[in-house]
């Protein structure tokens, strides 16, 4: 059997039926295999019935046996690119008198609803069949398409208001992919005249892309305020100034926005007090950059969790306890940049009963004695950015195991770290699954791996500026595959 150059390895199998036998016993070699065929059209379409008998055993497998979810999720592009033609379509849906046939694999592929109910109603049995009745016709024919082809080709002759419309609806079956396609439509009518409305109308409705795009489309308008992009369930209004027309979008979006930045001195206005009095969802509040103290400090709205004041020359021992009893329930802090605190304003980190998160890069002059005052002081932190912190010396770092063992995410880039500190914490740290190692040049890749062999619950790590090998790079993408590795 011949196979293009590329696939070469496969003709030790004499027939069809030998490779079949041979894929089917390493599922991992056939989603390897399908991969890579997919895109040579001549040789799919001389051996069409090998390729239907893959798609149908991929089908079966992911109903019937107990496969993680995403093992076969790389096939799912290929054959909607390449293979559609080839799909089977092994799964009735039924909704009033209209019945439509879909292939169970990528339907369960781009919906979690429908994953559940296969899973459920559907393993073991040789006839597939799910009722739902109460589904709009229209966005079966739609999902049809889409799980079969990746496109909605008449998409974009729909209304605004119908696209609305169809959001609502799918939202109600979690069919976020679509959602996806009809907010790309959406994004093409926004104007001045608009872009207000449908800002409102997709934060209320979760709709990250729509959001994304107004905030781009105001920000390159407006030179007196700006939007920040954030996850969607936040909204992040900053002032430049308290002309009227920042004033008057913030009257707008003031009853959803969670986070609101100050530049400058701003916070020496009145309009502050009245701006952050006026945001019942507000959580977050950032004064960076400021440089004088504000009485408006004294009586801060107490749903506050994020505070950041970084490069605030003002930040004494007295500012920190005023902040600290007007936000009695304040998780996150950042004090970066902030390197004229002297060591022991550190133990003032006391008076945050709840700091889970704190940001202290660029305190160029914290060394081991401060880094302990630290730690001390705030024993329920989970997340720490030391970047920048020269002064510890490698044996500072074996502090952070013993006084900070439920940290979960910390960056210490641009560090002195040594692989000994390296390997000290992450033993101890037990709950860490992001760390950040850019540009930590007293590490070798040794201590890299004994590292991330000893924290198993390490999900993500950051490597770059050079700190690992090729060689030593390629130890830990094949020792740890699920291990996210940013370069």
């Amino acid at each position: 059997m011949e196979l293009p150059s590329h696939l070469k390895k496969y003709e030790i199998y004499s027939t069809e039926e030998r490779l079949l036998e041979e894929l089917v016993t390493h599922p991992a070699e056939l989603v390897s295999f399908l991969i890579q065929i997919a895109e040579e059209k001549d040789w799919v379409e001389t051996h069409r019935e090998m390729i239907v008998k893959i798609l149908e055993w991929v089908t079966d497998t992911n109903i019937n046996r107990n496969f993680p979810d995403s093992f076969f999720s790389p096939l799912v592009v290929p054959i909607q690119k390449f293979l559609r033609d080839y799909i089977p379509r092994d799964l009735s849906l039924q909704t009033g008198e209209n019945v439509y046939l879909v292939n169970s694999f990528l339907l369960s592929q781009h919906s979690a609803y429908f994953q559940r109910r296969i899973n459920q109603e559907c393993r073991g049995k040789s006839q597939r069949f799910l009722n739902v009745s109460e589904m709009p016709s229209y966005l079966l024919t739609m999902l049809d398409e889409y799980i079969s082809t990746c496109e909605l080709k008449d998409l974009w002759k729909t209304p605004p208001e119908e696209l609305w419309k169809m959001i609502e609806d799918l939202s109600r079956w979690n069919f976020f992919f679509l959602i996806e396609k009809c907010e790309e439509i959406l994004c093409r009518y926004i104007d001045r005249y608009t872009v207000r409305d449908v800002l409102v109308k997709a934060h209320v409705n979760s709709l990250q892309l729509l959001q994304d795009a107004s905030i781009d489309f105001i920000n390159l308008q407006e030179t007196q305020y700006f939007l920040h992009k954030t996850p969607v369930e936040f909204l992040a209004f900053e002032f430049k100034s308290f002309h009227t027309s920042a004033i008057e979008i913030f009257d707008l979006l003031s009853p959803y926005i969670t986070h609101l930045i100050f530049s400058k001195d701003l916070f020496n206005d009145l309009n502050f007090k009245i701006a952050v009095n006026k945001c019942p969802e507000l959580v977050g509040l950032d004064l960076r950059d400021s440089q004088i103290f504000s009485d408006y400090l004294t009586d801060l709205p107490e749903q506050i969790r994020e505070l950041g004041l970084s490069h605030c020359k003002w930040v004494n021992s007295q500012a920190l306890k005023i902040v600290a009893k007007s936000c009695p329930r304040l998780k996150k802090l950042d004090l970066s940049s902030n390197d004229h605190i002297p060591p022991m304003m550190w133990g003032d980190l006391q008076y945050f009963k709840e700091l889970a998160a704190l940001n202290i890069s660029r305190c160029f002059q914290i060394g081991d004695r401060e880094l302990r005052i630290i730690l001390q002081a705030a024993p329920g932190l989970f997340e720490l950015d030391l970047t920048d912190c020269h002064k510890i010396s490698p044996d500072g770092f074996f502090e952070i195991g013993v006084l900070s063992p439920d940290l979960s995410i910390l960056n210490i880039s641009r560090t002195l770290i040594s692989d000994a500190g390296l390997i000290d914490l992450m033993t101890h740290c037990r709950y860490l699954y992001v760390l950040d190692l850019s540009r930590c040049v007293g590490i070798s890749d040794k201590g890299v791996l004994e590292g991330i062999r000893a924290r198993p619950s390490l999900k993500k790590i950051v490597l770059s500026g050079g700190i690992i090998s090729t060689s030593g790079l390629e130890k830990i993408q094949t020792s740890f595959p699920y291990l996210n590795v940013v370069l």
